[in-house]
């Protein structure tokens, strides 16, 4: 198993765009400790990609616990580079039947024709991406982690392993969210 370092309070920032929700008090704890305003904490819960299920993981502090806890023999290296590794952990259908989150990303090609006209761009980051209103989502049962060199978490989140988002990606590639925000 790989020993993880704790969570700094800017990947915890970032982290909250993989969940539905996090409880209040979490949310007042990571805006005093960032001196940011509440608001913008749960302005992160909206961003269009992968969540968590609340069973899985409550929070980000809640997920680094559930990482830690995995087997190593679920683990499996997809990518590295000088500065980070991406792996995937896949979590027994046993235990998690409902899955540990959804997996909101879809190839293009398994749009369905008449959702095509449907498809919005939105601005991520650097990048236009596309998205998709959908109302239900598929389960995954398969969490993506980034570490650093220095085994600090980057990112994390359920469903399936892309390589870094870039043009290509975002081009190939349909984030499907709730509504367009």
């Amino acid at each position: 198993m790989i020993k993880l370092k704790k969570l700094s309070s800017e990947v915890q920032f970032h982290l909250l765009r993989h969940f539905y929700e996090v409880p209040k008090a979490y949310i007042i704890k990571l805006s005093k400790l960032m001196n940011l305003s509440p608001e913008i904490l749960y302005q992160q819960l909206e961003v269009p990609g992968s969540k968590f299920n609340r069973e899985f993981a409550a929070h980000p502090l809640a997920l680094l616990s559930r990482i830690k806890q995995a087997d190593s023999t679920q683990w499996e290296t997809k990518y590295e580079d000088e500065d980070k590794t991406d792996c995937i952990i896949v979590f027994s259908k046993d235990k998690w039947p409902n899955g540990i989150g959804s997996n909101r990303l879809i190839h293009i090609d398994d749009v369905k024709s008449d959702e095509l006209s449907n498809i919005v761009l939105k601005q991520r980051e650097h990048f236009l991406i596309k998205t998709l209103i959908r109302k239900e989502f598929p389960e995954s049962n398969q969490l993506v982690l980034i570490i650093d060199k220095q085994y600090n978490v980057v990112s994390a989140f359920p469903g399936q392993w892309l390589p870094p988002l870039s043009k290509d990606v975002a081009n190939d590639y349909i984030f499907l969210t709730t509504s367009q925000n």
